[in-house]
């Protein structure tokens, strides 16, 4: 039987409160579901990463990162802070395995704006960062090495009527990448929170 194993990623403040660690998922016929996809342990040794605790950029770390494994190698990009009524930063660490991870000596990647909660694609040889900026506002940041990023710009997000998001919170920006008779899309959504 395989079994897989629930990381977490510390994040918020040092005094928010501590979250469960396992979340057990059941159905009421949890046997047409495999064991692999329903049934978790927490690691022993989590938060497998978290904020330095130290005088650093990213003492805290904000909220969830997100990691895309390449070439044999887990890259995380992870939001950072010294004071949480400052700018957010992004940084950036790698792991071979996604248990032990070390920062990117030259963190943060990219300090010329605020950015959070985000999705990376890889199309061809770009990088695409759709991610939360101040105010909640989405935006597209590219790359073509994962480390030097350029912000192009804030995403004009539409209901499905045309119109436009109306202000608040908007949510994570949720990204997938579709290929269609040799055609890419890059299909970035937010969804409101309530």
């Amino acid at each position: 039987m395989n079994s897989f194993t629930q990381l977490s990623l510390s994040c918020c403040s040092p005094d928010a409160p501590n979250l469960p660690a396992v979340r057990k998922l059941r159905t009421s016929d949890s046997s047409q579901y495999p064991s692999e996809i329903i049934d978790f342990a927490a690691y022993e040794k989590n938060p497998v990463f978290s904020g330095t605790g130290a005088n650093t950029w990213d003492s805290v770390i904000r909220e969830r990162g997100y990691i895309l494994r390449e070439a044999g190698l887990y890259h995380l990009w992870y939001t950072g802070y010294r004071d949480i009524n400052k700018e957010k930063h992004l940084g950036y660490a790698t792991s071979p395995d996604g248990l032990v991870w070390t920062r990117y000596k030259g963190n943060p990647i990219f300090d010329s704006g605020w950015v959070e909660d985000m999705s990376v694609v890889k199309s061809d040889s770009l990088y695409y960062m759709f991610a939360e900026g101040k105010d909640d506002i989405a935006h597209l940041l590219t790359s073509g090495d994962r480390i030097h990023w350029k912000e192009i710009g804030p995403l004009d997000i539409r209901q499905v009527n045309g119109e436009p998001i109306s202000k608040g919170a908007y949510g994570t920006p949720a990204v997938w990448l579709e290929t269609v008779s040799g055609i890419s899309f890059t299909n970035a959504m937010t969804a409101e929170s309530g």
